[in-house]
C-alpha cells in the first residue's frame, strides 16, 4: 500500500511454474548418471575382451553417463538428458543380456 502512495507498483513474489527452479532435481540427475556410469564400467570390464578395448568403451560410457548427468543441472535440459540416460541404459542392458547368452552358449558346447 504505501509503495503505491510514492506512484511505484507493488512487488509481486508470485511463483509460477515457468519461473520455478526445482533444486531438488540436479542431484537426481547427477546421481542416475553417477549410478549408470559405475554399472557401465563395471559391466564392460567383467566381459573378456582386450585391455585396451576394455579401456576405450569405458571411457566412452563413463563420459556419456557422467556428462548427461551433470548436464541434466539445466532446466531447460531435463527431460532430453533423462530421455538419453534411459536409451544408454538400454542399450547397455542389451549388450549385457547379448554378452550373456553369448557365454551360455559357449558354455553349452
Amino acid at each position: 500500500m504505501l509503495a503505491c502512495a510514492f506512484g511505484r507498483k507493488p512487488e509481486r513474489h508470485h511463483t509460477t511454474i515457468e519461473n520455478r527452479k526445482d533444486p531438488h532435481m540436479t542431484p537426481v540427475t547427477a546421481l542416475l548418471g553417477l549410478m549408470a556410469g559405475a554399472w557401465s564400467v563395471r559391466s564392460i570390464c567383467i566381459k573378456t575382451q582386450s585391455t585396451p578395448k576394455k579401456v576405450i568403451k569405458s571411457i566412452v560410457a563413463a563420459g556419456f553417463f557422467l556428462g548427461l548427468g551433470g548436464l541434466g543441472a539445466e532446466e531447460d535440459k531435463f527431460v532430453p538428458v533423462m530421455i538419453l540416460l534411459a536409451v544408454g541404459a538400454v542399450i547397455q542392458l542389451i549388450a549385457n543380456k547379448r554378452d550373456k547368452s553369448a557365454a551360455e552358449k559357449n558354455n553349452k558346447i
